[in-house]
């Protein structure tokens, strides 16, 4: 019975033994088939591609300025780059740079090449500095004394300020997220794509942010009217304020289409659906009406109109190069509180304010000194400006200009506007007369004299030129035909005259609009005829009395005469 069990166990490890090993015998055929009569060929191919090139910028459009243009550019699986600028050597580069150029057009050919191959982007593109000029030296750190005759140059931004250079003339006539930065006292971010290029007037082929928008304390100030391209949605932030419930006000008053995002540490942020002037004041409290506020509470809700005069309307001043000229400028405050003003200009490389924030006390002035100055390489010309006097409720503008002349000029000019020609309307003639003194000598100069007529923020409004002979003294009256459409305002008659490089020049200021009546004289003579009226009124009452018929009866009554 044993040697049965035994010898089926032993059958059993056979029987399986043996399909183990036919099961491993038929796998190994699947796997490797008969290799004992046949041979097996592989091919390994290995994939590879040239570079992978994209020319960001600069794009096949205008750029206005010649400083620093951006040259960006991607490259994937590049061994080597480099590119050629017009007929330039080829040069290396491994990143985005910036490059330098002058006006016209120009061609740039970015190469990038590994061992598969060697890729090329190319693009033709132009400088123009003159095609279009921006105003902004309000959001630099710098100004642009020369950029009104197109000579824009790169200055470093206030802020998150955009920089238009940055972008082609195309790009800035559909620019995103454009904003208008002065760390010190607000900014304003656009929420709407702006053409720059299509202001009030496209075809001056400019756009003035200096005359026309305003970042001063606790105010934002754009002009739809001049810029309707900014007439946009924003979003608005004040800095500084010291309110504890603040409030926005629009032209003064309460704005109700205003959206406030916050309030913190002094910074009031809100969005606008369009522009004007926004600022802000502190709530009044519900125990009290803004008008129930008291004159006397300094910044308070109810407070009235801040009051301040300024002793002069505006200033001129003519320098020559490396010279320098200080003025003095009184500030009444004719208020009943005290008064505190920021003081801010547009032409800070020529001009220091002694004190940039004042504090006058109620009915009292204070003078401050001004300090024109004029470098050694400052060019002839005349600079438009002004300074800005902004307090918590008030702002006025004191107008600037400054002539700037050659250190070595040989002659003088001088300028006169006739005072029937201080005023003079659209499409009328200002009548100017012009002298010019030869200082070299008796040898006749042929002077070549520009007339140029500016507005208040230096855009040019006329200009002509004329070659005037000057032996010893030359003397003109030179006629301008005031264009029919031109707005109303102040406006500069700027005369340079320039020989052999050598700049003289005079400037006058003149008002296109009517000449405001003089009212105290009206009333003085009001006054006197009323005057006149009554002496004659009086005469002949007087007159009338000694005329008078004497009763006879009435005067024997009185006993002056006996009866008969």
């Amino acid at each position: 019975m044993k040697r049965g069990i035994l010898f089926l166990l032993v059958f059993l490890v056979f029987v399986i033994g043996g399909t183990l090993f036919l099961k491993v015998n038929e796998d190994k055929k699947e796997i490797t088939g008969e290799t004992t009569s046949q041979s097996i060929s592989i091919n390994i191919t290995v994939s590879g591609s040239p570079p992978i090139l994209e020319l960001i910028n600069p794009k096949n459009h205008t750029y206005l300025t010649r400083q620093d243009l951006k040259f960006n550019f991607t490259a994937t699986n590049a061994d080597y780059i480099w590119y050629k600028l017009d007929n330039s050597s080829n040069a290396s580069i491994n990143s985005p740079a910036n490059i330098n150029l002058t006006l016209g057009s120009h061609k740039l050919r970015l190469f990038a090449n590994n061992s598969y191959g060697e890729v090329e982007k190319n693009v033709t593109f132009y400088i123009n500095f003159s095609f279009f000029i921006i105003k902004d030296d309000h959001y630099e750190e710098g100004d642009d004394y020369d950029e009104d005759h197109g000579n824009m140059s790169r200055n470093d931004k206030k802020g998150e300020s955009t920089d238009f250079l940055d972008y082609s003339y195309e790009e800035l006539q559909n620019l995103s997220n454009l904003v208008l930065h002065d760390p010190s006292y607000a900014k304003i971010k656009f929420n709407e794509i702006i053409n720059i290029t299509d202001d009030l007037n496209p075809a001056d082929n400019s756009l003035d942010l200096n005359s026309y928008t305003n970042i001063s304390f606790n105010r934002i100030y754009i002009n739809s009217t001049a810029l309707p391209n900014f007439n946009k949605q924003a979003t608005l932030s004040l800095y500084n304020l010291t309110f504890t419930n603040p409030r926005i006000l629009k032209d003064g008053s309460v704005c109700s289409a205003c959206t406030q995002q916050g309030y913190f540490g002094g910074t009031l942020v809100f969005n606008v659906t369009g522009f004007s002037v926004y600022s802000a004041e502190e709530t009044p409290s519900s125990s009290r009406t803004t008008g129930q506020a008291t004159s006397d509470e300094s910044g308070g809700a109810g407070a009235p109109p801040e009051n301040f005069m300024i002793d002069k309307e505006k200033i001129s001043i003519s320098l020559k190069q490396s010279e320098v000229k200080t003025e003095k400028v009184k500030i009444t405050n004719n208020n009943k509180i005290s008064l505190k003003l920021s003081l801010d200009s547009n032409l800070n490389e020529m001009l220091n304010i002694s004190e940039k924030y004042i504090t006058i006390n109620k009915k009292e002035s204070k003078e401050i000194t001004l300090t024109f100055k004029a470098k050694e390489d400052t060019i002839p010309n005349i600079y438009i400006g002004k300074i800005m006097l902004t307090s918590e409720k008030a702002q006025k503008e004191l107008p600037i200009s400054i002539e700037v002349e050659s250190k070595e000029a040989l002659f003088d000019v001088k300028i006169e506007i006739p005072t029937q020609y201080k005023y003079v309307l659209p499409g009328e003639e200002l009548i100017a007369k012009v002298e010019m003194f030869n200082l070299g000598g008796t040898k006749k100069l042929d002077v070549e004299v520009e007339y140029i007529i500016k507005d208040k923020g230096g855009i040019d409004i006329l200009r002509e030129t004329d070659t005037i002979g000057v032996e010893t003294t030359a003397s003109i009256l030179k006629t301008f035909q005031i264009p029919p459409n031109i707005n109303l305002g102040d406006y500069i008659l700027y005369v340079r005259a320039t020989y052999n490089n050598q700049v003289a020049s005079a400037s006058e200021w003149f008002i296109i609009g009517k000449k405001p009546s003089n009212q105290f004289s009206i009333i003085i003579i009001i006054i006197i005829i009323m005057v006149l009226v009554g002496i004659i009124l009086e005469m002949r009452k007087i007159k009338k009395a000694h005329k008078q018929h004497i009763d006879e009866m009435e005067l024997i009554k009185r006993g002056y005469i006996r009866k008969k």
